[in-house]
């Protein structure tokens, strides 16, 4: 029963905050042997036991940021292939002023050359109190980015 309440606490943590957490195994009556180590200023995981897991990296905050790519437009789109490194980041930005001042979505896809949807993805709406943000990828390679919009929009892909 525990073990349910803490995935269920693990969703919902993950469903408000976007971000991945890291539940204490021993507190909730689990395997405390299967607890991770962070150090300051990563992002734990939690994984399932005898799970595969790709370690993700993490980038120092104060590392540098490159912007490579620009796309900006309105509406839905899809970006020609690029190719990113292992860590690279989009930095969204929408105009609400340009929409009516009416709230509209912005969902940035990034996607493989081959049309697999890589994890982190841009989900948000634009509204007066949300007019942009980052999100960090760790997977490099050849990408493209399916934006899905009904207003106008700015997408860098930045580098470190």
């Amino acid at each position: 029963m525990l073990a349910i309440i803490a995935a269920l606490v693990v969703i919902l943590a993950v469903a408000i905050t976007g971000t991945v957490l890291f539940v204490n195994r021993a507190a909730y009556g689990m395997n405390p042997a299967s607890r991770a180590q962070t150090q300051p200023g990563q992002y734990p995981t939690v994984v399932p036991e005898g799970s595969m897991v790709k370690k993700i990296p993490t980038v120092s905050p104060s590392a540098h940021w490159v912007t490579v790519q620009t796309f900006a437009n309105k509406g839905s789109r899809k970006t020609p292939v690029f190719t990113v490194p292992d860590n690279w980041r989009i930095v969204w930005s929408c105009n609400i002023a340009l929409h009516n001042n009416r709230s509209y979505n912005v969902i940035i896809h990034a996607n493989t050359a081959n049309n697999v949807l890589l994890y982190n993805s841009v989900e948000a709406i634009c509204s007066k109190n949300n007019t942009h943000s980052v999100t960090e990828l760790h997977e490099g390679g050849k990408v493209y980015l399916s934006i899905i919009s009904e207003g106008n929009w700015t997408v860098e892909v930045q580098k470190v």
